[in-house]
């Protein structure tokens, strides 16, 4: 397979820009070796036309298939930054409960600084949004 791939990647064929656009993890490069074999048995057997065919349409697909992983890395970042955002209300609303039963034990000091930790959490669009609703 590497002698195949290697006579295919010389030629300046869709079949060889597509096999030196493959990636160096193991998996593509067996995906590599396998297209190597077909499209060298195609151009054996005089189908370089089908053979362009076939690169075309995985080219389009690869290229579909690299979007929906840009695609799921943002989704998958927007979730984190949601679930640090719940997060972060969560313990605000929390320190708040905590805030309110101290008071009447705790001496000033205490409650402002309780205050004032509440305040740096929260968000500049919560107090608005908490007096809205």
């Amino acid at each position: 397979p590497d002698l195949k791939k290697a006579r295919l990647e010389e030629a300046s064929s869709p079949e060889s820009a597509l096999l030196q656009r493959a990636g160096a993890a193991p998996e593509d490069q067996a995906w590599s070796d396998q297209w190597a074999e077909v499209f060298t048995l195609m151009q054996e057997g005089d189908m370089e036309a089908r053979a362009g065919e076939y690169a075309e349409a995985v080219v389009a697909l690869k290229k579909n298939a690299e979007s929906l992983l840009r695609q799921r890395s943002t989704v998958q970042a927007s979730c984190e930054q949601l679930l640090h955002t719940a997060y972060r209300e969560a313990l605000q609303s929390h320190l708040k409960v905590m805030l309110e039963a101290a008071v009447t034990g705790a001496s000033q000091e205490v409650v402002h600084a309780a205050k004032k930790t509440v305040d740096d959490l929260c968000p500049p669009e919560l107090p608005a949004l908490q007096q809205a609703g």
